[in-house]
């Protein structure tokens, strides 16, 4: 019998640990390993790279975290040893030329920072400063809007994998940008559009419930079932369903920063691709 409590679903959410064990905890974000995939693949095609290098945050579990997914499937598709450099510094750490140093004498073929937002403009920066032309590649956690005023033209041909992009929207993605700008008048980020499905995708589970009993225990695993079922739901951020976790199966997105500061998506690597 499971566990009862109030459904949890969480939009941004990366950490294997939130839905481990946890039966009434969902998430809406593309998991480590469908990045990692989604970037290795996209990097062989886009730059034939062999090679890559990690730089990231040791402390943050987060990061740590994607950096030993990404190592994982970049050394599975290229071999023991590809990810010839893997750097870490510390949270306040602002001097990062040892470690960009090391890395640019890798012979790396491309830079992967899969690292909060708020160190991604000093990453940057200072890589272009020190003289690193190759390409600089991230994960989901690029995908603030705010990071293109902040990182200014350095950030220009930057590749990252995520959920969601303004740029080249189709479909329910168009429809949701265009009442978002009518509404704040801005452009909606990656964090908008997740939340934006997940009161989508709540609403619609409650709807599938019918009729509530009016007893909370009852309620709360009738609506946990029915998020548990859910198949490929569409929303702002594409399609996903849950298959026995609290984690979707859904594709990520290659996600490209433009010239003009938009984020465009390139293409969509999902599992099983």
């Amino acid at each position: 019998m499971l566990p009862f409590g109030p459904p949890m679903l969480t939009p941004w959410a990366t950490a294997p640990q939130v839905t481990l064990n946890r039966p009434f905890v969902f998430r809406l974000t593309v998991m480590y390993d469908i990045q990692a995939a989604a970037m290795t693949k996209f990097a062989a095609a886009k730059w034939q790279a062999r090679k890559a290098a990690v730089l990231c945050d040791e402390i943050s579990p987060d990061t740590s975290g994607m950096a030993k997914a990404f190592k994982h499937t970049f050394e599975t598709a290229n071999g023991s040893g590809s990810v010839v450099a893997l750097q870490t510094f510390r949270p306040g750490e602002t001097d990062l030329s040892w470690q960009l140093q090391t890395i640019i004498n890798s012979d790396a073929d491309f830079l992967y920072v899969p690292q909060c937002h708020r160190d991604i403009p000093m990453v940057v920066r200072q890589a272009r400063k020190m003289g690193w032309k190759k390409p600089i590649t991230g994960c989901q956690t690029w995908s603030v809007l705010d990071l293109v005023e902040k990182c200014g033209d350095v950030r220009k041909g930057v590749y990252v994998t995520g959920n969601f992009a303004a740029g080249g929207a189709e479909g329910k993605a168009s429809a949701f940008i265009e009442a978002y700008r009518q509404n704040y008048k801005i452009q909606p980020g990656e964090v908008a559009a997740l939340n934006y499905d997940a009161i989508h995708l709540v609403a619609a589970s409650l709807k599938n419930i019918g009729t509530l009993t009016g007893n909370v225990v009852e309620d709360r695993v009738k609506l946990r079932e029915q998020i548990a079922v859910t198949k490929q739901f569409e929303g702002a951020v594409g399609k996903l369903s849950f298959l026995g976790t609290g984690d979707p199966e859904k594709c990520s997105m290659l996600i490209k920063f433009e010239d003009n500061g938009v984020l465009t998506s390139q293409e969509r690597f999902c599992p099983g691709d």
